[in-house]
């Protein structure tokens, strides 16, 4: 899933991943591969994407205590089209996550 961010890395894995645990009432795998600037790749198991839009679609508490809000904006099925989309060449609309009319035009390999 991929989604936009402005804190520490470590912080923000584990404050998803407790989120998530909380929406399960079981433990989560919450792995944060890959971020960039305020977006950020995180890996989960395909069992737990609908919980994680439900956990990660709201305010979460900040790491100053003020609430923070958090947004999933993509689901990827490749770490490389989730890298596409951190660099901002995906013909994915950043602000909305859905496929749009910014970022480079696709093209089609034909090897």
């Amino acid at each position: 899933m991929a989604g936009v961010t402005t804190f520490p890395p470590r912080w923000l894995e584990r404050e998803l991943a407790r989120s998530l645990a909380e929406t399960l009432r079981a433990p989560a795998e919450v792995k944060l591969v890959r971020f960039a600037g305020p977006r950020a790749l995180v890996r989960i198991t395909n069992r737990t994407m609908g919980a994680a839009r439900a956990a990660w679609n709201a305010s979460l508490p900040g790491p100053m205590g003020r609430p923070v809000a958090v947004a999933t904006r993509r689901t990827f099925g490749t770490l490389r089209k989730g890298k596409m989309w951190l660099r901002g060449s995906s013909p994915i609309d950043s602000r909305t996550g859905s496929p749009g009319e910014t970022g480079e035009p696709r093209t089609r390999r034909d090897d």
